[in-house]
């Protein structure tokens, strides 16, 4: 099993030829992906929503010990 998921991960990493020679931000263009950073902000809007809508519950007194 475990070298199944290596060979996946390193099949799902590879940068195909014609885009070895781009950097990040043109290999996203050409592939139709969002950066790192827009991918990040999407991710914290939806957080908001569901804590604003009561779909999930943060417990702030959990937090304390991340400090």
């Amino acid at each position: 099993m475990l070298l199944i998921e290596i060979f996946f991960q390193q099949t799902a990493t590879k940068v195909p030829g014609r885009l070895r020679d781009l950097n990040y931000v043109e290999r996203c263009k050409k592939l139709g992906l969002t950066n790192l950073k827009a991918r990040r902000l999407r991710g914290d809007l939806i957080q908001q929503f569901k804590i604003a809508k009561g779909i999930e519950h943060i417990f702030f007194s959990s937090l304390k010990n991340c400090l």
